[in-house]
């Protein structure tokens, strides 16, 4: 799909350490879940930067919603043409949980986008703000 859309360079997030590691193996791999490892491996090479990286189950809010979105839809893959306000939301509660900055304008953002309410688990220093 993101071949499709024209993307060059992508970040790939997952909750299955085994299929992120297995993906950076150059041999064949034959186990259970080889073929498709083998697939994502033949799908990278249409990327001119592929990233892959592991996240805790639970810290990729994104995932979650594109996947329910895509179940009351009935398709495989969602796309609105660009990106939701509940996607934005999404990835900015998985920046917070995952400990990652927000900068001042992320975080105006997402306070607007839930409401004014008050973000109490995050902290100011100098400019930026980080979660505990």
């Amino acid at each position: 799909m993101g071949l499709d859309l024209g993307y060059r360079e992508i970040e790939i997030k997952g909750d299955s350490l085994i299929v992120v590691n297995k993906v950076d193996v150059i041999d064949k791999d034959r186990s259970a879940i080889g073929a498709y490892i083998e697939d994502i491996k033949a799908l990278k090479g249409g990327f001119g930067r592929c990233k892959y990286m592991h996240v805790v189950k639970g810290s990729n809010g994104l995932a979650h919603i594109l996947v329910i979105e895509g179940i009351k839809r009935g398709t495989s893959s969602y796309s609105l043409g660009g990106v939701s306000k509940f996607a934005e939301m999404a990835v900015e509660r998985d920046k917070r949980k995952n400990g990652q900055l927000l900068t001042l304008e992320e975080r105006k953002d997402l306070k607007r986008a839930m409401g004014g309410e008050q973000l109490s688990t995050l902290e100011e220093r100098k400019g930026s703000y980080y979660s505990r």
